[in-house]
């Protein structure tokens, strides 16, 4: 099941949300989650539910083993503290050493464990075809099927359990790591959220109405980027240039277009499902991290990969790069270490050498920019320029886009002939009769698709959400300013009654009180009308906001639906012309 389906919209949301929102703690709450998220991950097949299953109880069990040897440490007791071992007493050195070495010699087994798993029911056909073209293609390759998310969750695993070695949290129940490792939110395309960012939140969360509006919304948006915006633009890519070219005469109109439409799609797509994920976190309490944000926007390769897959790149930062030695080893060693990192992330996104290709691609471009970076270090760095900030966005949209072309043919020799004909002098006309007439149909769509990928729409949102949030202030400013005026002729009064004013007689103490008080009611008059003023403009900015957003939300509900139910909006949405 995906969240894109008419199913999971239709019935197992709202089934699941209603039930959520009647559970009566947050107790109640997670087994609910739980239950619908083992329900959710059943649907793509109770062997590989098995299988989470046990993973996640090697999880539980590596991390509980770890906990064990710690605490019979005492290292508990001090909380991981960094002392200094000159001042700590020789036996808790030596102890804490010993069951460092131990919890490393767990951690290393669950993780070639967690790894070998992964290996055999993702890359055990790459590596059998390799084996069987080296055999002259006289090995049957087995097939086996695909666990549904299985990358995610071993290394949300994996990262539990080093977090718990590292002492950055506490080793939970099997309950807290099921329900950490199962949650259908993230289950099936991330984000790879760690358990110290989840620890607080799966016993202590609140429900608000303001963040289950937020969750529809990202929820909806999300929807919209993938039923509308990705599935078409995957449609265009392949319209103009197919994975299998047997058939398709070629023309570099059609593979600069179709490989423009496969680089929308891929950000369209994985954005969308991060959106929705973080919006079905918010309408259930959690707040997610943010997994991509706007990487077409970066300005060079390094920042790209700050803003694409921001888990995915953090993952392999915390638990690969960092414990080869990082920033902190000599350059060649860090170039070394910077090649597994990118050799393991193309391994990672599938079993083709294509993706390796495209990992030690990426490296390449990091590599060069790190040389740069270290020979202008000891310079004085002035602001870029427009000029060159506009060329960085440049090369590093052309590095981006010629990436995604190595990413996405697995086949070599296919690969070869597109390059070549990207590459190469003009043999035919730039764009066939048929690839004319699509492109000139879709042009809305394709200039929506691209304002999709920068934060336009997602920037007025908040400029009106920013404005609803200054009209609160300002009410309350004026609510304050208010109060202090009343407390502080209360003050007066007070003295006056208690100890009056013995240089005035009574007459023109009364006086005088009566023209304090004449002037407090002025202000308080004045007050008052500023208060309602900043009340009517803070509902209205808060109705306009809402009511767009809600309105909006079921326009895009109502076209993703559409979309989902297959029925024929094309010539409404696509043919403009």
């Amino acid at each position: 099941m995906q969240f894109s389906t008419l199913f999971f919209v239709a019935a197992f949301l709202p089934v699941f949300i209603f039930i959520y929102g009647i559970a009566p703690d947050v107790k109640g709450k997670n087994i609910v989650l739980l239950l619908f998220s083992l329900l959710f991950y059943a649907f793509s097949g109770v062997p590989g539910l098995v299988l989470l299953l046990l993973m996640t109880f090697l999880g539980f069990l590596s991390a509980r083993i770890i906990a064990k040897i710690y605490d019979a440490a005492g290292l508990y007791e001090h909380s991981f503290a960094a002392i200094d071992e000159e001042f700590e007493a020789p036996a808790l050195t030596e102890r804490k050493k010993s069951a460092t070495k131990k919890a490393n010699i767990v951690l290393i087994a669950t993780v070639a464990i967690d790894l070998i798993v992964l290996g055999i029911f993702k890359y055990a056909g790459f590596f059998m075809e390799l084996f069987k073209a080296s055999a002259g293609n006289t090995v049957t390759v087995p097939s086996l099927f695909l666990p549904l998310g299985i990358s995610f969750y071993l290394f949300k695993l994996i990262s539990y359990v080093a977090d718990v070695k590292n002492g950055k949290c506490q080793a939970a129940d099997f309950f807290h790591v099921l329900l950490y490792t199962v949650n259908f939110h993230e289950i099936a395309q991330g984000p790879i959220t760690r358990y110290p960012a989840m620890e607080k939140a799966l016993d202590d969360r609140q429900q608000t109405t303001v963040l289950f509006s937020e969750g529809m919304w990202r929820f909806t948006v999300g929807l919209f980027k993938k039923t509308i915006l990705a599935d078409h633009s995957g449609k265009l890519a392949e319209s103009f240039l197919p994975v299998i070219l047997e058939g398709h005469t070629m023309t570099k109109g059609g593979v600069l277009f179709g490989s423009l439409f496969y680089m929308l799609q891929l950000y369209l797509d994985f954005s969308a499902y991060s959106d929705m994920a973080l919006g079905l976190g918010r309408m259930c309490g959690f707040i997610y991290p943010e997994n991509f944000n706007y990487p077409y926007l970066a300005g060079s390769v390094r920042d790209f990969w700050r803003r694409w897959h921001i888990s995915l790149s953090s993952f392999f930062r915390d638990y690969v790069y960092i414990p080869l030695g990082g920033n902190r080893v000599p350059f060649y060693r860090q170039i070394l270490n910077l090649l597994v990192v990118w050799a393991l992330t193309g391994l990672w996104h599938g079993g083709s050498l294509n993706f390796i290709l495209w990992g030690l691609y990426y490296f390449a471009f990091i590599v060069l920019e790190n040389i740069s970076r270290r020979r202008n270090q000891n310079k004085k760095q002035s602001i870029a320029s427009l000029p060159v900030r506009i060329l960085g966005h440049i090369y590093t949209l052309l590095v981006v886009y010629l990436g995604w072309i190595l990413f996405r043919f697995t086949d070599f020799h296919t690969l070869g002939t597109v390059l070549a004909c990207l590459f190469g002098p003009m043999k035919e006309a730039f764009l066939s009769a048929q690839e004319r007439l699509t492109l000139f149909n879709n042009l809305y769509f394709l200039l929506v698709s691209i304002l999709a990928c920068f934060p336009i729409g997602h920037g007025i949102m908040q400029s009106m959400e920013t404005g609803v949030r200054q009209s609160f202030r300002s009410e309350k400013r004026e609510k304050d300013m208010l109060d202090h005026e009343m407390r502080m002729y209360a003050g007066e009064r007070s003295m006056h009654d208690q100890y009056g004013n013995q240089a005035l007689s009574d007459v023109e103490a009364d006086d005088y009180a009566a023209r304090e008080q004449e002037s407090h009611e002025h202000a308080v008059k004045r007050l008052e009308g500023r208060l309602r003023i900043r009340t009517r403009e803070r509902g209205r900015r808060e109705w306009t906001f809402y009511i767009l957003r809600a309105l909006l939300g079921l326009v895009l509900l109502f076209l993703s639906v559409l979309s989902m139910a297959g029925q024929s909006y094309m010539p409404f949405l696509y043919n403009q012309f």
